[in-house]
Protein backbone atom coordinates (compact mmCIF):
# COMPACT_ATOMS: atom_id res chain seq x y z
CA UNK A 1 0.00 0.00 0.00
CA UNK A 2 2.92 2.23 0.50
CA UNK A 3 4.85 1.58 -2.38
CA UNK A 4 1.14 2.42 -4.73
CA UNK A 5 0.76 5.83 -2.63
CA UNK A 6 4.85 6.21 -3.41
CA UNK A 7 3.98 5.22 -7.15
CA UNK A 8 1.15 7.81 -7.13
CA UNK A 9 2.69 10.35 -6.29
CA UNK A 10 5.49 10.74 -8.15
CA UNK A 11 3.50 9.54 -11.21
CA UNK A 12 1.50 12.87 -10.19
CA UNK A 13 4.62 14.95 -9.66
CA UNK A 14 5.44 14.05 -13.19
CA UNK A 15 1.82 14.76 -14.87
CA UNK A 16 1.90 17.98 -13.28
CA UNK A 17 5.36 19.03 -14.18
CA UNK A 18 6.61 21.71 -17.11
CA UNK A 19 8.62 19.25 -19.34
CA UNK A 20 7.04 16.92 -22.25
CA UNK A 21 9.48 14.48 -21.25
CA UNK A 22 9.04 13.92 -17.49
CA UNK A 23 5.00 13.90 -17.93
CA UNK A 24 5.35 11.40 -20.24
CA UNK A 25 7.24 9.29 -17.59
CA UNK A 26 4.59 10.13 -15.31
CA UNK A 27 1.76 9.11 -18.00
CA UNK A 28 3.93 5.44 -18.20
CA UNK A 29 3.41 4.82 -14.17
CA UNK A 30 0.16 5.93 -14.84
CA UNK A 31 -1.05 4.49 -17.90
CA UNK A 32 -4.74 4.22 -17.35
CA UNK A 33 -5.34 7.75 -16.59
CA UNK A 34 -6.96 9.84 -18.89
CA UNK A 35 -5.94 13.03 -17.40
CA UNK A 36 -2.73 12.53 -17.87
CA UNK A 37 -2.47 11.28 -21.59
CA UNK A 38 -5.16 14.85 -21.96
CA UNK A 39 -2.11 16.90 -20.50
CA UNK A 40 0.64 15.16 -21.95
CA UNK A 41 -1.11 15.80 -25.59
CA UNK A 42 -1.77 19.44 -24.77
CA UNK A 43 2.30 19.53 -24.05
CA UNK A 44 3.04 17.94 -27.14
CA UNK A 45 0.67 19.69 -29.55
CA UNK A 46 1.24 23.09 -27.71
CA UNK A 47 5.27 23.03 -27.65
CA UNK A 48 6.15 26.03 -29.98
CA UNK A 49 9.99 25.16 -30.03
CA UNK A 50 9.05 21.22 -30.62
CA UNK A 51 5.77 20.47 -31.33
CA UNK A 52 4.68 17.15 -31.92
CA UNK A 53 1.18 16.92 -33.35
CA UNK A 54 1.55 13.22 -34.39
CA UNK A 55 2.17 12.36 -31.15
CA UNK A 56 -0.04 14.76 -29.45
CA UNK A 57 -3.14 13.25 -31.65
CA UNK A 58 -2.37 9.70 -30.15
CA UNK A 59 -2.10 10.91 -26.77
CA UNK A 60 -5.62 12.43 -27.04
CA UNK A 61 -6.76 9.50 -28.91
CA UNK A 62 -5.49 7.61 -25.86
CA UNK A 63 -7.05 9.71 -23.19
CA UNK A 64 -10.57 9.72 -24.77
CA UNK A 65 -10.57 5.77 -24.84
CA UNK A 66 -9.21 6.04 -21.23
CA UNK A 67 -12.36 8.18 -20.77
CA UNK A 68 -14.75 8.45 -23.73
CA UNK A 69 -17.65 10.29 -21.81
CA UNK A 70 -14.98 13.04 -21.11
CA UNK A 71 -16.26 16.11 -23.30
CA UNK A 72 -12.69 18.06 -22.39
CA UNK A 73 -11.08 15.25 -23.92
CA UNK A 74 -13.10 15.10 -26.87
CA UNK A 75 -12.60 18.79 -27.73
CA UNK A 76 -8.90 18.24 -27.52
CA UNK A 77 -9.05 15.82 -29.72
CA UNK A 78 -11.19 17.37 -32.22
CA UNK A 79 -8.91 20.73 -32.06
CA UNK A 80 -5.86 17.94 -33.02
CA UNK A 81 -7.84 16.45 -35.24
CA UNK A 82 -8.55 20.07 -37.17
CA UNK A 83 -4.93 21.21 -36.58
CA UNK A 84 -3.89 17.92 -38.55
CA UNK A 85 -6.34 18.94 -41.45
CA UNK A 86 -8.68 16.23 -40.84
CA UNK A 87 -12.31 17.75 -40.44
CA UNK A 88 -14.43 14.78 -40.96
CA UNK A 89 -12.59 13.25 -37.66
CA UNK A 90 -12.69 16.80 -36.35
CA UNK A 91 -16.38 17.27 -36.59
CA UNK A 92 -17.30 13.67 -35.42
CA UNK A 93 -15.26 14.42 -32.10
CA UNK A 94 -17.09 17.53 -31.62
CA UNK A 95 -20.52 16.18 -32.24
CA UNK A 96 -19.76 13.82 -29.63
CA UNK A 97 -18.26 16.05 -26.80
CA UNK A 98 -21.58 18.30 -27.46
CA UNK A 99 -23.62 15.48 -27.53
CA UNK A 100 -21.84 14.55 -23.19
CA UNK A 101 -22.28 17.58 -22.15
CA UNK A 102 -25.26 17.48 -19.89
CA UNK A 103 -27.18 21.31 -19.91
CA UNK A 104 -29.12 22.30 -16.86
CA UNK A 105 -33.11 21.74 -18.21
CA UNK A 106 -33.45 26.06 -17.65
CA UNK A 107 -31.01 26.22 -20.91
CA UNK A 108 -31.71 23.83 -23.07
CA UNK A 109 -34.29 26.26 -24.99
CA UNK A 110 -31.25 29.01 -24.87
CA UNK A 111 -28.32 27.28 -25.98
CA UNK A 112 -27.13 27.62 -29.76
CA UNK A 113 -24.58 25.98 -31.06
CA UNK A 114 -22.96 25.50 -34.88
CA UNK A 115 -19.40 24.67 -36.34
CA UNK A 116 -16.64 26.11 -35.90
CA UNK A 117 -14.22 23.06 -37.76
CA UNK A 118 -13.15 24.82 -40.60
CA UNK A 119 -15.33 23.62 -43.82
CA UNK A 120 -15.18 24.83 -47.32
CA UNK A 121 -16.37 27.38 -47.94
CA UNK A 122 -16.52 28.35 -43.92
CA UNK A 123 -20.69 28.54 -43.16
CA UNK A 124 -20.57 29.38 -39.33
CA UNK A 125 -18.66 31.70 -36.88
CA UNK A 126 -19.21 29.96 -33.09
CA UNK A 127 -21.76 31.94 -31.58
CA UNK A 128 -22.97 31.31 -27.78
CA UNK A 129 -26.57 32.46 -26.45
CA UNK A 130 -25.33 30.76 -22.70
CA UNK A 131 -22.52 31.08 -19.73
CA UNK A 132 -21.39 27.77 -21.63
CA UNK A 133 -19.24 29.77 -23.89
CA UNK A 134 -15.90 28.95 -22.18
CA UNK A 135 -16.86 25.09 -21.79
CA UNK A 136 -17.71 24.67 -26.03
CA UNK A 137 -15.06 25.90 -28.26
CA UNK A 138 -16.89 24.36 -31.29
CA UNK A 139 -20.18 24.49 -32.48
CA UNK A 140 -22.72 22.00 -34.44
CA UNK A 141 -24.85 22.44 -37.76
CA UNK A 142 -27.58 20.61 -35.62
CA UNK A 143 -28.70 20.82 -32.25
CA UNK A 144 -27.58 17.53 -30.49
CA UNK A 145 -29.29 18.75 -27.44
CA UNK A 146 -33.47 18.40 -27.51
CA UNK A 147 -35.07 21.90 -27.39
CA UNK A 148 -32.07 23.75 -28.13
CA UNK A 149 -31.69 26.42 -31.41
CA UNK A 150 -28.97 25.45 -33.82
CA UNK A 151 -27.54 27.83 -35.42
CA UNK A 152 -27.79 28.13 -39.59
Amino acid sequence: MVYQAVRFWIADSRIHADDVETIAKGVQLEPGNASAWDTLGRYQQLDFINSKPAQALESYKQAVRDDPRSAAFRMNLAAAYEADGDIPHAREQFEKAARSIRFPPRLLGTTEISYCARTSPPKATPRFSTPFNSILHCSLSRSPVPGARAMT
